[in-house]
């Protein structure tokens, strides 16, 4: 039970609608449908490499996850995303906790990594290919670069906004 009153907008068709949302991305998909297999025809010909309809979207993620790899290909990134963020969090705590008891290191790596952490991470892919190859390591190194300034810098503000006996 809600403590605000009910307006009479918030009653959608059918009456209390639960899953607005779920209604909202329901009529896109019928719109979709109707639009890609009936209006959009009638404009080109080759209609269906432009905008296909949902239900030929949805056969074809099908077909990539049964008989192309797609789940195999979404486990490894997943494998490579998590390695990378582990390293970066060991590495990226170590670090920020150094910088936050030691004044001298603190002064020194939190310039270096405050300009570190405003380099798009998209620019660190290429880097990464040239230092380690194409492969697992340069991607786990590009998530462990990317990762590594921003836990450390945020290790470092929360220990300064920590008081000594807690720590």
């Amino acid at each position: 039970m809600s403590i605000y009153p009910k307006s009479r907008y918030s009653q959608g068709l059918g009456g209390d609608r639960r899953f607005p949302g779920l209604f909202i991305f329901a009529i896109f998909l019928i719109g979709w449908q109707i639009f890609s297999a009936h209006i959009l025809p009638h404009w080109m010909s080759s209609s269906s490499d432009i905008l296909p309809s949902p239900l030929a979207v949805l056969a074809y993620g099908w077909e990539l996850c049964l008989y192309q790899g797609f789940i195999f290909q979404l486990l490894q990134t997943l494998y490579r995303v998590l390695v990378g963020f582990l390293l970066a969090a060991v590495l990226g705590i170590a670090l920020g906790i150094l910088m936050g008891v030691s004044n001298s290191a603190g002064l020194q790596l939190k310039k270096i990594l405050k300009l570190l952490s405003f380099i798009p991470p998209f620019a660190w892919v290429p880097l990464s290919l040239f230092w380690f190859g194409r492969g697992d390591a340069s991607i786990i190194a590009a998530v462990v670069i990317v990762g590594i300034s921003l836990i450390s810098i945020f290790t470092v503000e929360g220990i300064e906004k920590t008081s000594g006996i807690a720590i």
